[in-house]
């Protein structure tokens, strides 16, 4: 992008530490350190001995397609941050952005929407090599964000105090966290006599539907009813291992899900 900051992307230390966790500080035009990242990979090395877990997902694009690591990373934010990361955080937003929060009435929803939005932006960065407030983000006619002029594919989802942000080299992706306690009883009018039969958690399933219809571009306007999770065509789903009684899913485009679990500690 014209005038963009350049910066390389994280290498681990060592390849040999067995807990590498790589770091680094969002380059940003503001004062002070920006937040920081922490790299979490979670998943056996797809060539064992090739990289420890931890340190595979520090590893460009490029380099992670030669060992076969997967496409798709799948990062989980702490939304619930106080107030001097928040006012570094904001630095980082568009105007249009900061009036978008500014909207939020609820208690905390402003808050805890500008830490996701933020967290995006820090994410995306990491893989166009710009700073988060060069980062363009447009709208696709049915809603869904995109980033024009990039193969890079990404969605968000946001409940309680936790989100999921999902990235993928050119794979269309869409992926749904719900937190514990939600009424779900709406859900049962959604479902097919095969969804009812196979007696599935009632948010989990509801997961399923509303990350494969993002994935799809249109979310679940298109009416839920038509996403009979039991007859997916051209996408893979598979359920999310979350704590603290949240549920979560994900939905990729082709035959696999396969995909790396992360953490961005800001």
């Amino acid at each position: 992008m014209p005038g963009s900051r350049r910066r390389s992307r994280p290498w681990p230390r060592s390849a040999e530490e067995p807990n590498c966790v790589v770091s680094f500080t969002a380059p940003t035009r503001g004062p002070g350190t920006g937040p920081r990242t922490l790299w979490e990979q979670e998943s056996t090395p797809a060539v064992p001995g090739a990289l420890p877990p931890r340190c595979q997902a520090s590893l460009p694009t490029d380099a992670r397609s030669l060992i076969h690591l997967p496409r798709v990373e799948v990062w989980e934010v702490e939304l619930v941050q106080d107030e001097p990361l928040l006012r570094r955080l904001r630095t980082l937003l568009p105007q249009s952005d900061l009036a978008r929060a500014d909207r939020f009435k609820r208690s905390g929803a402003a808050e805890r929407w500008i830490v996701a939005r933020a967290a995006l932006r820090i994410l995306l960065c990491t893989r166009l090599e710009c700073i988060p407030e060069d980062v363009v983000i447009e709208v696709a006619e049915h809603g869904k964000p995109y980033l024009p002029g990039s193969s890079l594919q990404f969605n968000v989802s946001h409940s309680g105090d936790r989100a999921l942000i999902v990235l993928s080299d050119q794979l269309e992706v869409g992926v749904d966290i719900e937190r514990p306690g939600r009424n779900a009883g709406a859900v049962g009018r959604a479902l097919s006599e095969a969804e009812r039969a196979g007696g599935d958690d009632l948010l989990q399933l509801w997961c399923r539907k509303e990350a494969w219809a993002k994935a799809l571009g249109g979310g679940l306007g298109w009416a839920p009813e038509r996403f009979d999770t039991t007859r997916v065509e051209g996408y893979a789903l598979t359920d999310l291992t979350l704590g603290e009684g949240y549920r979560g899913a994900l939905a990729v485009e082709g035959a696999s899900a396969d995909h790396a679990f992360c953490k961005l500690s800001l």
